[in-house]
């Protein structure tokens, strides 16, 4: 007969032996506090996403001040990492305030390529017209690009992008708070085009941001809206909620797996801008 004594220490050595090593973790400009593993109903990776690791976020002013807690870089991070926390994603935030396409096809190599992404988000075209807007005010300056130059530097850096082997995910041009039918929202949709016919044209994910931003303003109560920019060009909180949750779908995430980990990712928002 075993003794009680020795069966004890058996089972003892065999949990000892089979525990799992703390993963070391993986540094990430965007800090994202380790939730609990998912769920089942949040646990599927979208194929976009399925051996991703690290995402670069290739932009301009909106997307550079993404990284502050709220931002659309910031939420993406926390999102992701709630959702997939085995995978310790990984965003670097490639924004520069006042960059057309032409500069950041120009930096291209060293801000994207040279990061060896996995996954990168192109968020551009909205400078490209603004700039042709000084001291023009039919948008026809000479300054910024055409619509379709704007279309001959996106595709470039789609197929940079794809020689290296990294998966793109695009995004149109965000709006001008202003009103919807101002001649720059409209000259914009030439841009939004642009994007949307690169994206048919490569298959490549897009996430509408024209077209989810419009529909949220148009939605808002005419007597108390809430405002998605701050001075009609740069977001609000709840603009890059907009702009976040736009670019999750585009990635294939699903609503419901969104909302599991949606009050995980407020509480880690509540923390970090109570500080």
């Amino acid at each position: 007969m075993v003794k009680p004594s020795l069966v004890l220490f058996l089972c003892l050595l065999f949990c000892l032996l089979n525990s799992p090593a703390d993963a070391a973790p993986t540094p990430t400009s965007v800090t994202a506090a380790r939730a609990p593993a998912p769920s089942t109903a949040t646990a599927s990776t979208p194929p976009l996403l399925q051996g991703v690791h690290r995402i670069v976020t290739m932009g301009a002013s909106i997307t550079q001040f993404g990284s502050s807690p709220g931002g659309y870089v910031w939420l993406l991070g926390h999102y992701l990492n709630a959702l997939y926390p085995q995978a310790h994603i990984q965003i670097i935030n490639a924004g520069v305030s006042g960059n057309t396409s032409a500069d950041m096809l120009a930096r291209f190599q060293k801000d994207v390529l040279e990061q060896h992404p996995d996954l990168v988000t192109i968020k551009l075209g909205y400078n490209d017209l603004t700039l042709r807007f000084q001291d023009h005010p039919q948008g026809d300056g000479p300054q910024g690009a055409s619509a379709e130059d704007y279309g001959k530097n996106a595709e470039a850096m789609v197929k940079l992008a794809q020689a290296a082997h990294i998966r793109i995910l695009l995004m149109t041009p965000t709006i001008y708070e202003d009103s919807p039918k101002s001649i720059r929202n409209q000259k914009l949709q030439a841009y939004v085009r642009v994007m949307q016919d690169l994206a048919a044209n490569y298959h490549l994910p897009l996430a509408d941001q024209n077209a989810a931003l419009l529909q949220a303003w148009l939605s808002q109560p005419s007597d108390q809206p809430q405002r998605l920019t701050t001075d009609g060009v740069h977001l609000t909180p709840t603009g890059n909620q907009v702009l976040a949750r736009t670019t999750l779908l585009a990635m294939g995430i699903e609503p419901r797996q969104l909302a599991a980990v949606e009050p995980t990712v407020q509480q880690q928002l509540t923390a970090a801008t109570s500080k």
